[in-house]
């Protein structure tokens, strides 16, 4: 029986050695660059040392911002408010840990954001009328443009001619034209059109 304790008791000394070795010391972890992320997110240097000690992780491998953040949240860790300096309990579903908790009058923050809001659709909406504006004479004077005769460019286009059916000159052009001015084919007849 001394003997199975003696050999117990030296096994145990060994797996907390080991256990020792691995966990880091409080050192060691102000100095890994996930934990000084963390920190700089406002938790306290407890709390990331209690969750890397969670993680049960020797100092030798990484440790991502992001594992530490979830082992806080999951397991509840306490964090340190960067504004007020104290711990409170982080509850994954009732609260965010990174929104600010000395907000004083949320109704006035609220109306002064819907005003900013309001204020910037209504300038967008007065671009987007002017924008569409624009557009529309642009597209107006482009069909008017498209109705002039392609050789005096003062009358509307009145004459087809035949057999390409282009629609390119007026009528007091289209007499002097032997080839269509689009096609070059001869023109064999034409045809007066009338606007719809």
């Amino acid at each position: 029986v001394d003997f199975v304790t003696l050999v117990q008791s030296v096994q145990n000394e060994q797996a907390e050695t080991t256990l020792s070795e691995n966990l880091p010391s409080s050192l060691d972890i102000e100095q890994l660059p996930a934990a000084v992320k963390v920190h700089e997110m406002g938790y306290s240097w407890e709390t990331i040392k209690a969750t890397y000690i969670q993680l049960n992780k020797p100092v030798s491998e990484t440790v991502t911002v992001e594992e530490l953040i979830d082992e806080i949240l999951a397991n509840k860790v306490t964090a340190t408010n960067p504004s007020e300096g104290n711990s409170q309990d982080i509850e994954t579903n009732s609260q965010s840990p990174f929104l600010p908790a000395d907000e004083e009058e949320p109704g006035r923050t609220y109306t002064a954001k819907s005003t900013a809001n309001a204020d910037l659709s209504n300038e967008l909406k007065s671009l987007s009328l002017k924008d569409e504006t624009e557009v529309l004479l642009d597209e107006n004077r482009r069909l008017k443009e498209q109705r002039l005769c392609r050789i005096c460019m003062e009358e509307d286009i009145t004459i087809a001619f035949l057999p390409c059916g282009h629609l390119c000159c007026c009528a007091h052009c289209a007499p002097a034209m032997r080839k269509c001015p689009i096609c070059r084919a001869f023109i064999k007849g034409t045809v007066k059109t009338y606007p719809a």
